[in-house]
């Protein structure tokens, strides 16, 4: 299988629906539990809050870069106009 690319992960990333997740039982149920469960119960409650974040890092920074490419097409053209102007080749 391999790794996906941005595109193959963007169309995954539709069929599935991230949210917070919280413990579904009562702390007095979750006393009752092994403590190796209870363990195994908060690791994957961390691990889910990590992929969360992860997923809002990734795609969040997807999202802005268009912005940011739209903010430097002004810059880029005061450039060209100065290059135009006093004749500078770009390095």
């Amino acid at each position: 299988e391999g790794e996906l690319t941005q595109t193959e992960a963007a169309s995954e990333k539709r069929k599935v629906k991230l949210s917070e997740q919280q413990v579904a039982a009562s702390p007095d149920v979750l006393e009752q539990l092994p403590p190796r469960l209870v363990d195994i119960i908060d690791k994957s409650l961390r691990l889910q809050t990590r992929i969360l974040h992860l997923d809002r890092a990734i795609y969040r920074a997807n999202e802005e870069e268009p912005r940011r490419s739209r903010e430097l097409k002004p810059l880029e053209q005061q450039r060209e106009l100065l290059r135009a102007a006093f004749a500078v080749a770009e390095a």
